[in-house]
């Protein structure tokens, strides 16, 4: 059975019936960059609170707030020769052997060449199958020649790759031209968006990422486009997914200790403020909610982040001002005082994990070693 705190549930109705009827929207305004920035500017907005400085009645409902960040994945080195896979198509030639390479379709002009199967292998004239797959470019020229060398003196045999299959890159959302690419040479994250053409207006660049199988690699996207940090332009990895969210599809998560835990919508219109967010979440859930702690998990990037404890309770008590959510905050209620952030993250996970939220790397593991309680 739910239960209400009767002067509180009427007070967070109040309010957000007062924004309501001041015109203000229930979904928040779209906000890459905090607020009096520029898109020339724009930078990670200033986390540092002085407690101590803070006067007696102060309006603002933020007992604290600190950033949090994760080290990125360094560069490295480009990777080597480019190693042959299944379903690739090779062109193998032989000097002087018009009949002993790949075929050739010459109606349209197009170079057919020699398919690498399921098995890794291609078959050919003359030696019949030869396994190729896992081996470079310059390998399989040498494992060829050995093998046209039983039936041909000194053969001079040429493998080119005409078409890569083998190791696919995906490009998905806000991309001019998205889509799976194929990777035939050492490709960074820029030579990626350069193949897809570039963002598009409608990107939420802030929330770019890649993603190697079901993790969030610590690549800063945003610093990499926005902020000159070319040592965010990793080189993607076979597999690899780069992703780009709709600035119309952003969300606020609000989860712990109210009645309808989820997502909300966040538009590129209007503000969500916290006191809309618990409304449309259906309110606290218990008498235990612990309002004086609301936690909000910032994402400004999946290696930077902030952690902000709100109290919510001066909030309904008309003691603070209201606190603006962005794009990809979490917001939990906890149902008993939390002291300690790694206890706030153990509890959030299950949940966030359960609404198929990609969690952010300072999240997942930055929080716990870099938060210091």
């Amino acid at each position: 059975m739910v239960h209400f705190n009767k002067p509180r549930w009427m007070a967070l109705c109040l309010m957000a019936a007062c924004a309501f009827t001041c015109g203000c929207s229930v979904v928040a305004s779209y906000r890459e960059d905090p607020p009096g920035t520029t898109e020339a500017d724009a930078g990670p907005p200033d986390t540092s609170v002085n407690l101590a400085e803070q006067a007696t009645g102060s309006r603002d409902a933020v007992v604290d707030r600190r950033s949090v960040s994760v080290p990125t994945l360094q560069v490295g080195d480009p990777p080597g020769d480019y190693v042959v896979g299944p379903h690739d198509v090779l062109f193998v030639s032989v000097k002087d052997q018009p009949d002993g390479g790949s075929p050739v379709v010459t109606i349209s002009g197009s170079t057919l060449g020699s398919r690498v199967d399921g098995n890794g292998r291609i078959q050919l004239p003359i030696i019949g199958q030869a396994h190729v797959a896992g081996l470079t470019l310059s390998q399989i020229q040498r494992k060829l020649r050995e093998g046209y060398s039983r039936v041909i003196k000194n053969p001079q045999v040429v493998v080119e790759l005409v078409r890569p299959q083998s190791q696919p890159v995906n490009i998905i959302g806000e991309f001019n031209r998205p889509g799976v690419y194929y990777l035939d040479r050492p490709t960074t994250i820029l030579d990626a968006m350069a193949k897809s053409g570039g963002v598009t207006s409608s990107a939420y660049v802030r929330g770019g990422s890649v993603m190697r199988g079901d993790d969030v690699l610590p690549v800063d996207v945003y610093a990499l486009l926005r902020e000159g940090r070319i040592d965010q332009n990793i080189y993607l990895h076979p597999g690899d997914t780069l992703y780009m969210p709709d600035r119309e599809e952003q969300r606020v998560i609000v989860i712990g200790d109210v009645t309808k835990p989820g997502p909300l919508p966040v538009r590129p219109v209007g503000r969500l403020m916290l006191t809309e967010a618990m409304t449309l979440a259906g309110g606290y859930k218990t008498v235990e909610s612990n309002l004086d702690n609301v936690r909000i998990i910032r994402s400004l990037s999946p290696t930077r982040g902030e952690l902000i404890t709100v109290n919510f309770q001066k909030i309904l008590d008309g003691q603070a001002l209201d606190f603006e959510l962005y794009p990809d905050d979490i917001v939990y209620v906890p149902r008993s005082k939390l002291g300690q952030w790694n206890d706030v993250i153990r509890e959030a996970l299950p949940t966030l994990r359960a609404i198929s939220l990609i969690v952010s790397p300072f999240v997942r593991g930055g929080v716990l070693v870099n938060s210091g309680n």
